[in-house]
């Protein structure tokens, strides 16, 4: 199994850069990678907080990636589940993962945060 780090991610979904941009597309189209849920967070928090690209585009890029029949993650439903939460709520992505593993999985989820205390069961 291969990794992919969050530039590849960045490099991919942005097109901005078009030598590095061929080189992520041959990787992700035709390599069987894992994108771990730690890299996927801080895409997400890059794309947000760098680029100023709204939550909902964010999610539909990721959920779209996280598609390929090449890319793998952690638990492919659970990362949906948090990227269509992204996308309907104000929370960052880590927390709409622990929810996600609490909802699908049914893993106890400890924290003080009211606001991701109203999605956990």
């Amino acid at each position: 199994m291969e990794f992919v780090d969050t530039n590849i991610i960045l490099r991919y979904l942005l097109e901005d850069n078009e030598e590095q941009f061929a080189e992520a597309t041959q990787i992700l189209e035709t390599s069987e990678v894992l994108i771990s849920f730690e890299v996927i967070a801080e895409a997400v928090y890059v794309l947000m907080s760098v680029y100023k690209i709204p939550r909902g585009t964010i999610a539909r890029m990721m959920i779209k990636l996280s598609a390929y029949p090449t890319v793998k993650s952690n638990d492919h439903e659970v990362l949906n589940f948090a990227l269509t939460m992204l996308a309907k709520t104000n929370l960052d992505i880590v927390d709409c993962l622990l929810i996600g593993y609490n909802n699908l999985r049914g893993h106890e989820v400890h924290t003080f945060d009211k606001q991701m205390k109203k999605y956990l069961r």
